[in-house]
């Protein structure tokens, strides 16, 4: 796989555990570890072939995951000293962000709905500051995915 002193795919994704970190992540580094650690289908049997898939869909697992916790960062950071946006909203964000790919209006409309109820007038900004802090996340998060799935060829037929 690599050697004792190279990170593996999934500990760049994990060691991610604050903003400045998320700021300095090297999106290309985390693809070349991919790119190791899954390689090339050519000339691969069926077992192997199955093996690389289970990787491919680990990594997009912890891609996934790597999102989430991306934007509980941003949330925390972003809303450090606001109490309009309980915990447990913030919990449920995060955790959801990836059902908002795509439809960030219905999580600004989501947010300014829940927000209003504590502070109406900041609702509007605060929804637009999350959104923005979504849109970030599911960008790396599609950034990622793509560069992985780039770097992996589709599967090929096993050889007889």
């Amino acid at each position: 796989m690599s050697s004792a002193t190279t990170k593996s795919a999934r500990q760049l994704l994990d060691e991610v555990l604050r903003a400045a970190q998320i700021e300095a992540f090297a999106v290309d580094r985390f693809l070349e570890r991919v790119n190791a650690e899954v390689g090339d289908s050519a000339g691969l049997g069926a077992e192997q072939l199955a093996a690389r898939d289970a990787q491919l869909e680990e990594m997009l697992s912890a891609i996934d995951g790597f999102t989430s916790r991306v934007m509980r960062i941003k949330l925390d950071h972003l809303l450090a000293s606001d109490n309009s946006v309980a915990p447990q909203f913030r919990t449920y964000l995060s955790s959801r962000v990836l059902d908002y790919d795509g439809d960030l209006d219905r999580l600004r409309a989501r947010v300014v709905e829940v927000v209003s109820r504590v502070d109406p007038d900041g609702a509007p900004s605060i929804g637009a500051a999350i959104v923005d802090a979504a849109d970030e996340a599911l960008s790396l998060r599609r950034c990622l995915r793509q560069g992985g799935m780039a770097l992996t060829p589709p599967r090929s037929e096993p050889e007889p």
